[in-house]
């Protein structure tokens, strides 16, 4: 697989987290957390259903195994690239590392 975009990046590492930690992946939610629109999200799916890093289905939206492995390479590679996600009282809490300067905090229902 060529290199992946550093959006690309962003979607699969935060996918990954999501899954490890048996949340739903929804575009809502992705649009909030990574700071974009819902039409961005959805249009950055297609683009990755398309190319073998997700699949989008009846049951939810998922990472495939090209995904996943490529998640994993990510989070190896960029070793401060690491997300916690919480649920506390009904709310979704996620803190992130994005590298050595830039910590982030999100909190959503």
């Amino acid at each position: 697989m060529d290199k992946l975009s550093t959006t690309i990046e962003d979607y699969l590492s935060l996918m990954y987290v999501l899954e490890r930690d048996n949340e739903p992946v929804v575009g809502v939610h992705l649009a909030e957390l990574l700071g974009v629109t819902p039409p961005t999200v959805t249009n950055t799916l297609k683009r990755m259903s398309r190319d073998g890093l997700i699949v989008m289905d009846k049951k939810g939206t998922r990472l495939t195994k090209t995904g996943r492995e490529s998640a994993r390479t990510v989070q190896e590679v960029l070793p401060f690239n690491q997300t916690v996600t919480l649920k506390i009282e009904g709310k979704v809490v996620t803190l992130g590392f994005a590298s050595a300067s830039y910590v982030f905090f999100q909190v959503s229902d």
